[in-house]
């Protein structure tokens, strides 16, 4: 990467930036933040993006804190949308709050309606009344007729399980 040949210096980027695992993350990031080339602060951006939103990398919330503060450097729309989207697998009801402020803006909604489901629907069980409140919220602002049945459904399940306990 430090190669003064450009074309074997974005070689070495682009081997960083398509690293398997979340050992390369705060590389990752330190370029995202740094670099002078906007080219590889992208691919650096991106690439943390999804190593740190992978299952088991991270705990959850330290994975939601990491994707809520790499939006902070996301310039173009298609990295924010990226990290919305990644979002909706991150477990813990601090990605759903998020999210659901993410349905007002224009640019993140057509991103967010279905992040929202999915981390809606996976926390059905663990907060159900914080998952509940999400899908009525998204339900009048979807047209995905996938999504509502399933929504219909897990909001049924949902009523099923509450009654089950009182």
């Amino acid at each position: 990467m430090q190669d003064p040949d450009s074309t074997v210096r974005d070689a070495g980027y682009r081997a960083l930036a398509n690293w398997p695992d979340a050992t390369v993350a705060d590389e990752l990031l330190s370029i995202a933040k740094t670099s002078k080339v906007e080219a590889y602060r992208i691919w650096s951006l991106r690439a943390f993006v999804r190593v740190v939103s992978v299952p088991g990398a991270f705990s959850p919330q330290e994975a939601f804190e990491m994707l809520k503060n790499a939006m902070q450097l996301a310039k173009r729309p298609e990295d924010r949308q990226l990290i919305v989207t990644r979002l909706g697998s991150i477990r813990v009801s601090d990605s759903l709050t998020l999210l659901l402020s993410f349905l007002d803006n224009p640019e993140l909604k057509s991103a967010a309606l279905p992040a929202t489901f999915a981390l809606a629907k996976g926390l059905s069980q663990s907060h159900p009344d914080q998952a509940a409140e999400a899908m009525r919220k998204i339900r009048p602002l979807t047209q995905d007729p996938a999504i509502l049945q399933q929504m219909s459904k897990v909001l049924r399940d949902m009523e099923a399980r509450k009654q089950k306990k009182d």
